[in-house]
């Protein structure tokens, strides 16, 4: 038994009606989604890559040069460590000067031990770093 020619005319009706009403919800979803894309897609680099902010020793030595988290961190000597940039990781910002403080990437809570002492660490130039050490000055 065949359906009637009406039948079949009203479902392929009502399908293009739904098709068409899917395409211009996605017509509606793209356009509020592009409007947004600054919020919904940001990128923030975690290794010291194409970091130019660079720490400038200060004259006295002796004073918390960062904060990390409130806890002050001084400078450990004047030995720079080479390691390329993309091995660093950062692990926060001082408010104050703006400086990333970084560790070594195998360990990204600044507990790893670099020839025995804490990993952090700011950069002084491509590839360069000056070691930090927490405590008082």
């Amino acid at each position: 038994m065949n359906p009637s020619p009406t039948f079949a005319g009203r479902h392929a009706f009502r399908l293009a009606v739904a098709l068409l009403a899917g395409l211009a919800c996605v017509a509606a979803f793209s356009a509020v989604s592009r409007s947004n894309v600054a919020a919904l897609e940001q990128f923030e680099e975690t290794t010291a890559f194409g970091d130019t902010h660079y720490f400038v020793a200060p004259a006295d030595s002796h004073a918390a040069v960062v904060n990390l988290d409130g806890m002050p961190l001084f400078l450990a000597g004047d030995e720079k460590l080479e390691r390329r940039d993309t091995r660093m990781a950062r692990l926060g910002r001082d408010e104050a000067t703006g400086l990333a403080i970084y560790t070594p990437r195998e360990a990204t809570d600044g507990k790893e031990k670099v020839k025995g002492k804490p990993g952090w660490f700011l950069k002084l130039g491509p590839d360069e770093y000056l070691r930090l050490r927490p405590g008082k000055g």
